[in-house]
């Protein structure tokens, strides 16, 4: 398999979909779907578990992502 390519369309994919949702809801930006989904706007019970997942996730992302570019 070829992991550029694949690494490729799965980012296209993925951003596109965000895209497609915005364009669909008219009004709402990655930013405000992503607040949404995590409880934070309007505040759910939940959002403090999912804020730590979501900041976890993220800088999991970043510990892989960073040397793999580099390295």
């Amino acid at each position: 398999m070829n992991w550029p390519v694949a690494w490729a369309v799965w980012l296209v994919t993925f951003a596109a979909s965000f895209g497609v949702m915005e364009w669909l809801s008219g009004k709402e930006t990655l930013s405000a779907t992503t607040r949404r989904w995590l409880g934070i706007d309007p505040p759910k019970p939940w959002r403090r578990y999912t804020i730590v997942l979501f900041v976890c996730a993220v800088a999991g992302f970043a510990v892989w992502f960073i040397p793999h570019i580099t390295l």
